[in-house]
């Protein structure tokens, strides 16, 4: 499969949802791309992050972040 289109890619440092700052990629694949993150409200606690690209994900009712 191929990797996420380039222009859907979190950058550096991007706040997703006011909650998480985002630290770097960890990996990526055909639906999805995994991130490095501090979770702001929790003291910048690091955790990894799972974005589904609009292909992965099976119906628009299905969330983008799962916490």
């Amino acid at each position: 499969m191929a990797a996420l289109d380039p222009k859907l890619r979190l950058r550096v440092g991007e706040i997703i949802r006011e909650r998480y700052r985002i630290l770097g990629e960890l990996g990526s694949g055909g639906y999805a791309t995994v991130y490095r993150a501090a979770q702001l409200n929790l003291g910048d606690r690091e955790v990894a992050l799972k974005v589904l690209a609009p292909r992965g994900r099976q119906s628009q009712n299905m969330p983008v972040a799962v916490e």
